[in-house]
């Protein structure tokens, strides 16, 4: 039995259960257009290539399956790099398929920089940033690399995968009657430096000679939250989260202690530093955990790192300490061996009675929002009201950097199965929004999206999806006339010169108009600010909003950062925080 190329693609796309997928048309890859829009996957098509791939990455984040993402030639496949990237450094699995010029057009070995029209030879480019990329370079070999890229993707620690199509081979046809899609595997963890099942019995000994242990829960224990929550019964041994794993926990929760940071709930991190046992499950430890000092993060604790990458577990000096136990596997039988290990049921809860107090009172005496916030409109003022309009259902999709992305994390009360979609890793501008309309389409429920001015402005040209498909995405940005923390950092450390952080100069009131989004309401107080954001959510229809913020606005409590003598910068311990301009 005979078959195109394209229509194989899209028939293996669909046995895996994809419903969507997410693209930008053109002629380097318009036989894969023409296949995917005759197949029963919803292919939605994106206005630039950034903003489709950030929707594939959130949608993927979202299912936490592979996602699909399809692009041309040449720009269509340079533009895609920014969302990938971010794909990879947060461990997002999904297949990129790009257009490429016919085989004869290709520049193969002549030395030249192009032959053929758009041509770009992207491997090397996204190599750095995927699992595994190939130009395919005979029609026959499409069955075995798709299987293989797609089993990379969601395999062991997950990831993007990218697959370069040549014009030619998308037409060509091959025999599939005999075609094996083989189960890819190749042993994605290094030899191992301890089992699982050792580590498993080697951190329940530490944890029984412990007395104040904290559990930092990182995105990688996703996929065994319930079994975690299970633990923490069984142990009582409080918990924190990472930021991209603020929606594993929530806000009631009587083990919850908070999200600790360089930017930060001050309670979290003053518990994490007076702890004498921490075990990271899941959790990368990026400086932005450890304040930028894993010289001294948890300082006075034993570690027991949990982590299915080598190179991340043993990155920083701390983990090469004789106090640190290094358990090199997936969460998820980490967790199933703990819990199973030899004494772990709720007698062990006593011993940390006293500990539980501790926590609970840090928390308690150290709340991120005071009253002074909620006297005026301002970020922790407006994610203070957000968190009690939001229900469990609904989805929340924070900026991946600047105010939004901080107070939001610092700031919000996650319900029970409540979703939080972001980008920790990259962190950049232009994410919220597209990353929106992938979690609309995965998820089919509402979604609010908070944004920057400066965030948004970078593709603001996805309303037109939102408005095309009338997706139920609540759009608030706050407006703070640029970018406020360029401006703070300017303010402190570059005498209040101003270089590229001015207003962006767009009206934002007319540009929606222009998307026939419903007229923009400017929020300038904070007047029943709570019944107001109940409005606004619990409409079905898209709707953007302009809230306008002080361009004075900073995000505390965060490390404390300062310029020595050499003009490098430099950074206070996670528990000497900074906590306003009144702060020495």
């Amino acid at each position: 039995m005979k078959m195109k190329v394209s229509d194989y693609i899209a028939k293996f796309f669909e046995k895996k259960g994809l419903k969507h997928l997410f693209m930008l048309a053109g002629g380097g890859c318009i036989h894969m257009v023409d296949s995917f829009g005759r197949s029963e996957i919803d292919a939605i098509p994106m206005i630039h290539e950034q903003g489709a791939a950030i929707a594939a990455e959130a949608y993927a984040q979202y299912t936490n399956e592979p996602s699909a993402l399809l692009v041309t030639t040449g720009p269509g496949g340079t533009n895609a790099i920014t969302g990938v990237t971010s794909a990879w450094l947060d461990s997002v699995p999904m297949v990129v398929l790009s257009g490429q010029v016919q085989r004869k057009d290709m520049i193969g070995d002549t030395g030249c920089r192009q032959i053929g029209f758009q041509e770009v030879d992207i491997v090397p480019m996204v190599s750095s940033i995927t699992k595994y990329a190939k130009t395919i370079m005979h029609a026959e070999d499409i069955p075995v690399q798709l299987a293989k890229a797609y089993d990379l993707a969601n395999m062991g620690r997950k990831g993007p995968v990218w697959l370069d199509i040549p014009l030619d081979i998308q037409s060509a046809e091959i025999d599939v009657s005999d075609a094996k899609e083989t189960f890819y595997r190749e042993e994605m963890i290094p030899e191992l430096d301890m089992s699982v099942v050792a580590g498993g019995l080697g951190a329940a000994t530490m944890l029984h000679a412990s007395r104040r242990p904290i559990i930092l829960l990182g995105n990688g224990a996703r996929s065994s939250i319930d079994f975690f929550l299970h633990l923490l019964d069984v142990t009582g041994v409080p918990v924190m989260t990472t930021w991209k794993a603020a929606d594993l926990i929530p806000e009631d929760h009587p083990l919850f202690v908070g999200r600790p940071g360089g930017i930060a709930q001050r309670g979290a991190n003053l518990a994490q530093q007076e702890a004498d046992l921490i075990i990271c499950i899941g959790a990368r430890l990026d400086h932005g955990q450890t304040g930028y000092r894993p010289d001294l993060f948890a300082k006075d604790a034993k570690k027991v790192i949990v982590d299915v990458s080598m190179q991340e577990a043993y990155k920083h000096p701390f983990a090469h300490e004789s106090g640190t136990l290094n358990v090199i596997g997936q969460a998820s039988d980490f967790i199933r061996e703990f819990r199973m290990a030899p004494h772990m049921d709720t007698r062990i809860r006593s011993q940390f009675s006293d500990w539980r107090k501790r926590c609970r009172q840090l928390k308690a005496e150290n709340s991120v929002i005071t009253d002074v916030h909620r006297e005026t409109l301002n970020p922790y003022s407006f994610i203070d009201a957000l968190s009690d309009a939001m229900d469990g259902d609904e989805i929340l999709v924070p900026g991946s950097s600047g105010t939004v992305a901080e107070v939001t994390m610092q700031a919000f009360r996650v319900k029970h199965g409540q979703r939080i979609i972001n980008s920790q890793g990259l962190g950049s501008m232009g994410f919220a929004l597209p990353a929106a309309i992938g979690v609309a389409f995965a998820s089919g429920k509402r979604v609010v999206c908070l944004d920057g001015d400066g965030s948004f402005a970078m593709n603001m040209q996805e309303m037109a999806v939102v408005a095309k498909h009338s997706l139920p995405i609540k759009i608030f940005i706050f407006n703070n006339g640029g970018y406020v923390s360029i401006r703070n950092t300017q303010d402190k450390l570059f005498n209040g010169e101003y270089v590229g952080s001015a207003d962006s100069g767009i009206n934002f009131s007319e540009l929606f108009a222009a998307f026939d989004i419903t007229p923009a309401e400017v929020l300038l107080d904070s007047e029943d600010l709570l019944g107001r954001l109940l409005f606004f959510i619990g409409s079905p229809i898209p709707e953007l909003y302009d809230v306008r913020m002080s361009k004075k606005h900073q995000t505390v409590p965060r490390t404390k950062s300062y310029m020595n003598d050499d003009g490098q910068m430099e950074t206070a311990p996670m528990d000497d925080l900074y906590m306003g301009d009144n702060d020495g």
